[in-house]
């Protein structure tokens, strides 16, 4: 990869890194926010309709879900950063092979080549 290229992901990396910050409350950006999800019969007010405490449910589910995956999000591309500042962007943290930059440009936050990533998340077609 060449040092053009790096400082492309780079910039593509703060850019969705400012990207997701702009979605977040600032109050839904730390961890301890994600134990405020636990469901609790206490947080719904008993005298509610069956429909509307499903609903409710379902909307708190839903919403914490969305956080879940924004915080994720936000650690692959912080881990990315990282990647970059230690030299290892764009090096398959499974196999150690290059990463094919048009992966990279489609994922800069990606950890693993194409074909460990599968195996990943496939290890049942593992051969």
């Amino acid at each position: 990869m060449t040092d053009i290229d790096l400082r492309q992901q780079e910039i593509q990396l703060h850019k969705m890194k400012a990207s997701l910050l702009a979605r977040l409350d600032p109050a839904e950006n730390t961890q301890s926010q994600q134990s405020n999800c636990a469901l609790s019969e206490q947080s719904l007010e008993i005298e509610q309709t069956d429909l509307e405490h499903a609903q409710k449910i379902s909307l708190k589910e839903g919403i914490c879900a969305r956080q879940e995956f924004e915080l994720k999000e936000m650690q692959s591309i912080d881990q990315a950063m990282e990647r970059i500042e230690l030299g290892v962007y764009g090096v398959c943290l499974e196999c150690g092979q290059s990463i094919a930059l048009r992966r990279l440009q489609v994922a800069p936050e990606a950890a693993f080549c194409l074909n460990c990533q599968s195996r990943l998340e496939h290890p049942s077609r593992s051969i």
